[in-house]
């Protein structure tokens, strides 16, 4: 708890610091070694071990890829990010058991509406991903953040997929005011990922076999971000602006310096 509000002081300070984006970016985001797909503010990026997340991103293989998503006049760019304890695993620390991540969602376009309900659709495509892949799975109802009073804990309704499937237009509905709000929206997930490569192993059934591949729970979390036409002065629809930038780590440059 003491480290999450670090956070938010540092981050409140970077905001200060400067009102454009992406001169926060160039300043702050570095990419080590040269090799790395990895990147994040380069203070930090000199203490995490950059070989062991190589590994971890290589782990997760597509659940770390990012996207962009168009439709007519509006368009979402996805990018993914490492946030949290994770982020400091190690080459001679075992293979974490659990991992955070979020998915960083900056819609852009005229219409608001439109863009918001690209958002919400990407949400649900992504629980029902998840699910059909048939290897990992969801293992928590998706929490979606609903009006608390003040001074009290963030309160939650719990939606099962097969709920928001049921219930469409009112899971759609709580969620776009959850999320106008600012308010927190994740969901717990089980991932099954290759953990270490087995040596003579010339199959996946030869690995799996080999103890190669294990389970991994994951946090997953999303945010959205809204700017009126490229380029243009972002609106973020969570508490802490550049939150993500102080605790975690991106997986893609343009994304993270976007960002």
């Amino acid at each position: 708890e003491d480290f999450d509000e670090r956070n938010k002081e540092n981050a409140a300070k970077v905001e200060h610091r400067s009102r454009d984006g992406r001169l926060l970016a160039a300043a702050y985001f570095t990419n080590l070694p040269p090799t790395a797909t990895l990147w994040g503010d380069k203070f930090m990026m000199q203490v995490v071990d950059s070989a062991a997340l190589e590994g971890l991103r290589t782990a997760l293989g597509p659940l770390s890829e990012g996207m962009v998503e168009t439709q007519e006049g509006a368009k979402l760019v996805v990018g993914r990010a490492l946030i949290g304890r994770c982020i400091y695993h190690t080459s001679g620390s075992p293979f974490p058991a659990s991992i955070e991540m979020t998915d960083e969602c900056v819609g852009v376009g005229k219409d608001f509406e439109k863009v918001v309900e690209m958002y919400t659709q990407h949400v649900i495509d992504d629980l029902e991903a998840i699910e059909a892949e048939g290897v990992h799975a969801l293992i928590s109802p998706f929490s979606v953040g609903v009006a608390t009073a003040a001074g009290e804990f963030q309160k939650f309704n719990r939606w099962t997929l097969q709920d928001i499937r049921a219930k469409r237009k009112a899971f759609v509905s709580e969620f776009n005011n959850s999320t106008v709000n600012r308010r927190v929206n994740n969901v717990d997930c089980l991932f099954r990922v290759k953990m270490r490569s087995i040596p003579g192993a010339q199959t996946l059934e030869g690995e799996q076999a080999g103890g190669g591949w294990g389970f991994i729970t994951c946090r997953k979390n999303y945010s959205f971000h809204y700017q009126i036409e490229d380029g243009a002065l972002t609106k973020s629809y969570v508490d802490v602006p550049f939150l993500t930038l102080y605790k975690g780590l991106f997986f893609d440059k343009d994304f993270a310096q976007l960002y």
